[in-house]
This record gives structure tokens, C-alpha cells and sequence, in this order.
């Protein structure tokens, strides 16, 4: 939920960055993009998790367990 409510607050702060480029356009849409680079960031990161090495990774899907991963490296899907 936390994630969901960040990305909505990071998109009103580029949109409202874009609205605001009559002041000062090239800054205002330089901090836009940034706004949106940090957006992407923060979006790969959660879409990783790493599962200690001998252990299994439990996959769940809505609250039901539906298989298993190894360990290392996983993209959350």
C-alpha cells in the first residue's frame, strides 16, 4: 500500500513540475524527469528479493501459496 500511495504522490509532483514550466521551463522539466528517474529507481528495487542461499522462496498469489523459488536473486511478480 505504501509503494502505491509513494508512486501517487511521485506522479502529482511530475505532473505538477510539468504544469509549472511556464516559470521556468528547462528546470522544471529537468526536475520533472528526475522526479520520474527516481520513480523508476524506486520501482526496480521492489521488484527484487533476495532468498538466502539454502533456503526455498515461497510464492504466493493472493494469499494462496502457488510454488517455490530457489535461492538467490527473484523478481517479485
Amino acid at each position: 500500500m505504501g509503494y502505491i500511495v509513494l508512486m501517487v504522490v511521485l506522479g502529482l509532483v511530475a505532473f505538477v513540475l510539468v504544469l509549472g514550466r511556464r516559470v521556468l521551463p528547462r528546470e522544471m522539466v529537468l526536475a520533472a524527469a528526475g522526479v520520474v528517474v527516481i520513480m523508476g529507481v524506486i520501482t526496480l528495487a521492489s521488484a527484487v528479493h533476495q532468498v538466502p542461499a539454502g533456503h526455498i522462496g515461497v510464492t504466493y498469489e493472493f494469499g494462496a501459496i502457488v510454488g517455490q523459488t530457489g535461492d538467490g536473486l527473484q523478481f517479485v511478480s
